[in-house]
């Protein structure tokens, strides 16, 4: 009851609905129904703003068989409606001014949308299902984005409503020719992820942690906030087709080689004589010259071979932990990727302020703006910088799933050891490929002491979290960087101060739950993508869009075994011919 009142008081200083990203409200569960479209919905995407087509109704009327109310209250003011897994609730924007209420038996509906944004038939339809009426009209309820002239909007469909489906978002056309989007609403794919040819993504939902005021009633929501984790920046992708680097080459494995045979020179001379390292350095001697000369290297233990590369950084760079971990929130509303200052400041060389000259004015509906004492709102938007991520040598980001209790970055850097290392032998390759490629798996539970502190595991088996050759391979996708076409790409981003409405309001909701967002990933990012947020079976499943050699995307599926995972029959970890790369979705 305590985090109750606290959470009500805080919500008293905000007796206008916050939509965006803001708190939202639910009522008592009802018996709501739906009619699924049959294919994808147009959807209007121009100005960096991806909205549907349709209308949020108070109450029911034909469409939902139902007797329409006499005079009825007002609904969505506006065809144009924002789509939003980053938002908890739905809620309508009337065209004049009400007070902002509940509604228990509401109803929405989306339409296709023509080329000129206009509605043409229905093709989804949800009825008797709760909305809340904004106190806001439709003149000030608007999502502003720097200069782009973006359109009134009547309402918005949260989380609450959309976590009963797969969203599937797919982008076609370029920016030169022009792109389209549309938006498929369906029950979600029953089938196990071992069996999607995608990059699958689990998440658990969060949010609906306060209690919230709304005239007399106090209400909750559920959790439908969907979070992710990401490397930023780390180093390109290594496993590239037709480009692939190796983890470990020979020239590394003779400098290492005699690096080794000079400290054992100057050890031999010193007093106190170290026996141990001296013994260490010998197994490590012997072992590189097995290697060296004849391609032997069956009788050195694996947990040896993965100190040898440990310590002598025999590992290329890109095998390696690169990159910055972060956490995001998932929206499909927001027009870009968005960093808070602080994590901008935890990333190298990034210009984190800017002069006013240079910022970017951010908006978002009913989140950033305040009423006064006559009723009307003053807008008061966040400032934000923009920097670009990505170059030459870095990825601008990458989107990975959490096997055991590895970061993002841990995680990416060890599923392109085990996907080159245990990929399958070819008969090009050399006597020496095997023991090489034994030099690139990595194996942290060598010392039980540190075993907690080296792989961050605490479960009861701690091979499939410390052993690359044991751990299941974590599924990834990778955007920005070197493209095909020679080019460097690189992703816009956003930075705003650590209290920007956006950040603060999403984080209110979720700290109890897990870790604070560093940023939001929009659409800027959804778009280069082909993607579903699959809310019944809580998983992202993501894939790269087909046709543009300019764009840098890679994805690969995850790879387990029966012992580590049921999804599958097998007992040893067994990596595809192409790596588990997954096709392009056009």
């Amino acid at each position: 009851m305590g985090s109750m009142r606290a959470s009500l008081a805080w919500q008293k200083k905000r007796r206008v609905l916050t939509l965006g990203l803001g708190i939202g409200l639910l009522s008592a569960c009802t018996e709501s129904t739906e009619t699924l479209p049959l294919a994808p919905i147009p959807l209007v995407w121009k100005d960096k703003l991806l909205y549907a087509v349709g209308d949020i109704q108070p109450t029911l009327d034909s469409r939902c068989t139902a007797e329409p109310e006499e005079n009825p209250p007002f609904g969505s003011g506006s065809q144009s409606l924002l789509f939003d897994t980053g938002t908890p609730l739905t809620a309508l924007v009337p065209s004049q001014s009400e007070s902002a209420r509940q509604f228990p038996h509401g109803q929405i509906s989306l339409s296709a949308a023509r080329s000129d944004g206009s509605a043409a038939g229905t093709q989804f339809l949800r009825c008797d299902i709760p909305v809340v009426r904004s106190g806001q009209t439709v003149q000030d309820f608007r999502l502003r984005w720097a200069d782009q002239p973006l359109p009134p909007l009547g309402g918005v469909i949260g989380g609450d409503q959309l976590s009963h489906f797969a969203l599937s978002l797919h982008f076609s056309g370029s920016p030169a020719t022009g792109e389209s989007a549309s938006l498929l609403l369906s029950r979600g794919d029953i089938a196990t992820w071992c069996r999607i040819d995608r990059a699958v993504i689990p998440f658990k939902a969060v949010g609906g942690e306060l209690a919230v005021e709304l005239g007399d009633t106090v209400t909750t929501y559920p959790a439908s906030r969907v979070t992710v984790g990401a490397c930023i920046e780390p180093l390109a992708n290594p496993l590239a087709e037709g480009t692939m680097t190796a983890c470990v080459n020979m020239t590394r494995v003779r400098d290492v080689l005699t690096q080794i045979q000079n400290q054992l020179i100057q050890l031999n001379q010193a007093t106190p004589r170290d026996d141990d390292r001296i013994g260490r350095l010998l197994s490590y001697q012997q072992l590189l010259l097995g290697i060296a000369t004849d391609g032997q290297c069956a009788s050195a233990s694996e947990t040896l071979m993965g100190d040898l590369a440990d310590e002598f950084g025999l590992r290329d760079s890109a095998y390696t932990v690169s990159g910055t971990n972060m956490r995001f929130l998932v929206s499909t509303a927001l027009p870009e990727l968005v960093l808070t200052e602080t994590a901008c400041r935890r990333l190298t060389g990034k210009p984190c302020t800017c002069a006013e000259k240079d910022q970017v004015q951010l908006a978002l509906p009913g989140l950033n703006s305040t009423r006064n004492e006559d009723g009307s709102y003053t807008e008061k938007p966040d400032a934000a910088c923009r920097i670009s991520l990505g170059d030459t040598f870095h990825a601008a980001l990458a989107i990975v799933a959490k096997q055991r209790q590895l970061s993002p970055c841990d995680e990416l850097a060890r599923s392109r050891r085990q996907r080159y290392a245990l990929r399958p032998a070819t008969s090009a390759d050399v006597p020496q490929e095997q023991c090489l490629r034994n030099l690139c798996i990595r194996n942290l539970g060598r010392d039980p002491a540190l075993l907690n502190r080296r792989c961050g595991y605490t479960g009861l088996d701690s091979d499939l979290a410390c052993n690359d050759r044991l751990s299941p391979v974590a599924s990834w996708i990778e955007l920005g960087g070197p493209s095909p076409s020679g080019t460097t790409d690189t992703l816009s981003a956003l930075v705003v101060s650590d209290a920007a409405a956006m950040i603060q309001s999403a984080n209110a909701d979720i700290r109890n739950l897990s870790a604070q967002i560093d940023g939001i990933i929009g659409v800027s990012v959804l778009r280069r993508m082909s993607s579903t947020i699959d809310y019944p079976q809580a998983r992202l499943e993501l894939s790269c869009r087909c046709g543009d050699m300019s764009t840098a995307c890679h994805a690969y599926r995850a790879v387990t075994y029966y012992t580590a995972d049921s999804c599958v029959d097998r007992d040893e970890l067994v990596i595809p011919d192409n790596l588990g790369s997954t096709a392009c979705q056009r």
